[in-house]
């Protein structure tokens, strides 16, 4: 394997260890400069790449920020993530010799991402001026958010998914347990990123259904009560051990799925049940 490919596999690695929290990248490898960005479309955190390069001289792994105001608590706290090298309030270098030393980078950098408060200042929840409602967990809220993206053809307002399930922000009512000293992880039981494309996917055969039936609505109300149970039933998180959420994301690869064999309707804590990880 030479250099180039090792970085792709690397950066491949750190967004399997992401989960969710960061939207697909685009490749940006130039082999003749021993550098490899996956850059980022737009995002709450605004980051813009993150980077590897391997030269002899210059080996270090980057978070890009596509402009000055990312997160202040974000801001603040990378300068103590492990091989800090240099910063600014553009990008963060880290050192690194081994793929171990950037999973701990990352391991830290995903436990600082879904910190309360950088959520908080990452704009998951955008208002212009004063806040005018109050933020409620309701799974028929969801839903609608989705359907009114679809009704709008609002691509925007899809690319955030965790935002349309306020996933980050009920944490007191769609916890199955509560922290401990041990447990103090929160996992989604079912990955978001999961559950918003069986959303889309069943909305999106709901509206083929609907032009058949010539209802006047985008969707059969059925598909509407049906996406309100799977919300209400698998939106859910879980506070585990960070050992075990990091071997659900790297050793079990799954980030982003369900066991061999899961359905809908089967038990949402299944991904922790059969691989025996306590909640």
């Amino acid at each position: 394997m030479n250099n180039s490919q090792r970085r792709i596999q690397i950066l491949n690695d750190v967004f399997q260890q992401l989960g969710d929290l960061l939207p697909e990248p685009k490749v940006d490898d130039i082999p003749a400069k021993n550098h490899t960005a996956f850059r980022l479309p737009a995002n709450p955190y605004r980051i813009a790449a993150l980077e590897l390069r391997t030269s002899p001289n210059e080996q270090f792994f980057r978070i890009l920020f596509d402009h000055k105001k990312a997160p202040e608590t974000m801001v603040n706290s990378l300068s103590s993530l492990p091989g800090a090298l240099k910063s600014s309030r553009i990008y963060f270098d880290y050192s690194w010799s081994t793929e171990a030393d950037v999973a701990n980078i990352v391991a830290a950098l995903k436990e600082l991402l879904l910190d309360e408060q950088v959520q908080d200042e990452s704009h998951l929840y955008p208002v212009m001026g004063q806040t005018l409602f109050d933020r409620v967990y309701d799974p028929a809220q969801i839903v609608n958010r989705y359907l009114v993206a679809f009704k709008e053809r609002d691509q925007y307002m899809l690319d955030y998914a965790r935002t349309l399930m306020a996933a980050d922000a009920h944490d007191s009512t769609i916890a199955i347990n509560s922290p401990s000293a041990t447990r103090t992880y929160r996992e989604h039981i079912v990955p978001c990123i999961f559950i918003h494309k069986e959303i889309v996917k069943r909305i999106q055969e709901g509206i083929k259904e609907a032009k058949k039936m010539e209802l006047p609505s985008l969707v059969p109300h059925s598909v509407v009560q049906d996406l309100e149970k799977l919300v209400a039933d698998n939106l859910k998180i879980a506070y585990i051990a960070t050992a075990d959420a990091n071997r659900l994301d790297s050793t079990l690869r799954l980030r982003t799925t369900m066991p061999a064999g899961w359905n809908w309707g089967d038990s949402p804590t299944a991904r922790l049940d059969v691989n025996n990880i306590p909640y």
